[in-house]
């Protein structure tokens, strides 16, 4: 704790003067001081006093060279409060030699008024004064959870999902980054299927006129699990967001089988490749290996998005291989 004092030169008598019924220019100051959470002030008008005597009192001046016309106020607690209190102390009382504070007062019971807080202005700015003051310890800052910066968030999606830094900056920004992050938890899709899904693909059907604030974060998540299950493959995403959005109330399961978008067995898989290779024997046999790129279209186009187009191509281009090897 700390005892400090300020020397108000030609405020003697000044500050004991009584400027209201009860209240003295020293009560002023002490409502200045009690913001900063001082208790109260001492000062030489209402000396001797307070079991401070007459020679206390005499040295107490001596020791900052204050004359009978000077006032003292002094107060006692930790530095850094006392401190703050006391420059409170001489703004008031620089405030005092220019007249009446431009201040906001409250009624006393006894009809009399006390400070409350200034005034407000366009050259003052100040932390709310009915409040009291909260100390803001270290403990306390860290215990604050701060959201991650968007520009992190990028970077982070970009280092960790090997996104690019455009679709990162999209899924970054996107009200539906949060659907993002859970579905990378719960499932093991790639972060660019995610990340496409929810920023062209919703682009995409929105363009074409569907309504894409029907698609709650529950179904879209519920999209991610299915997908991830196997259940459909990516490419009828498009589809079955579109149908999912013109009728929210249905489930997505019944939506993609009322589509006809359930995943296909192996088997059934080669036998729809097995009968477009029949059929384009010729084209195969001219073009070689160079047909495998044509004929994905008419198999996909079969297949309507309930095979991964990856598995279709290597299954498709093992076919055309061996047609090709049994032919030579």
């Amino acid at each position: 704790g700390a005892v400090l004092a300020v020397l108000l030169r030609g405020f003697g008598g000044l500050v004991g003067r009584e400027i209201q019924p009860g209240r003295r220019l020293g009560s002023e100051f002490s409502d200045r001081a009690k913001r900063f959470g001082l208790g109260g002030i001492f000062h030489t008008d209402e000396m001797p006093g307070y079991g401070i005597s007459e020679d206390e009192t005499r040295r107490l001046k001596e020791s900052v060279g204050a004359s009978e016309e000077d006032a003292i106020v002094f107060a006692a607690g930790e530095r850094e409060i006392v401190g703050k209190a006391l420059e409170a102390v001489i703004f008031r009382a620089k405030e005092a030699l220019r007249g009446v504070p431009e201040e906001t007062r409250r009624a006393l019971p006894d009809g009399t008024t006390a400070y409350m807080r200034p005034l407000p202005g366009a050259a003052r700015m100040y932390p709310e004064t009915d409040i009291p003051a909260v100390e803001i310890t270290d403990e306390l800052l860290r215990s604050i959870e701060i959201p991650e910066l968007i520009s992190d968030k990028r970077d982070r999606y970009v280092a960790e999902y090997g996104l690019n830094p455009q679709v990162a900056e999209e899924i970054a920004r996107s009200k539906y980054v949060s659907v993002f992050e859970k579905a990378l938890r719960v499932t093991d899709l790639p972060a660019s299927v995610i990340a496409g899904t929810l920023t062209s693909t919703l682009v995409e059907i929105r363009r074409e006129g569907v309504d894409t604030d029907n698609l709650q974060d529950d179904t879209l998540l519920e999209l991610f699990k299915l997908l991830d299950a196997g259940k459909f493959a990516k490419e009828a995403i498009g589809l079955i967001l579109k149908e999912a959005a013109s009728d929210p109330s249905s489930d997505l399961t019944s939506i993609i089988e009322r589509l006809g978008l359930g995943a296909l067995g192996e088997d059934e898989i080669e036998e729809i490749i097995d009968e477009i290779i029949r059929s384009r024997m010729d084209f195969i046999l001219k073009r070689g290996e160079r047909a495998v790129g044509p004929l994905m279209g008419p198999v996909m186009e079969r297949l309507r998005g309930r095979v991964d187009g990856r598995r279709v191509n290597e299954i498709l281009k093992a076919k055309i291989e061996k047609v090709l090897e049994d032919s030579s």
